[in-house]
């Protein structure tokens, strides 16, 4: 549902794009039959509003390992560079400290 419902905030050509490449990953997608359940309930929902929309729904294999890979390649990255928090800081500062440090860093906690 919160799949279908996000889509209807954008226009016709790029719903056709979000739905004709919904990737899965992390550990729940690994439940039994999610990928075609997800595909089958957007059909019932999506598929009779918009008709001829292609819905295609993507779980590769090592979908379990997909966040921490994308983590280590977004934090390899140059731009990504001193945005790092310590455990220190989080534990003192809490959430708070990844807005300041990482969204907006001009209000950045000082290392």
């Amino acid at each position: 549902a919160v799949v279908s419902t996000q889509s209807g905030h954008y226009g016709r050509d790029t719903r056709k794009h979000l739905f004709s490449s919904i990737i899965l990953s992390g550990g729940n997608t690994k439940i039994n039959g999610l990928p075609e359940k997800l595909r089958n309930r957007l059909d019932e929902i999506v598929g009779k509003r918009h008709k001829g929309l292609n819905i295609k729904v993507v779980a590769p294999p090592e979908r379990l390992y997909s966040p921490w890979i994308g983590g280590s390649i977004i934090g390899s990255l140059s731009c990504f560079m001193g945005k790092d928090l310590s455990r220190e800081m989080y534990q003192e500062c809490g959430p708070k400290a990844i807005h300041e440090r990482c969204i907006n860093p001009a209000d950045s906690i000082q290392s």
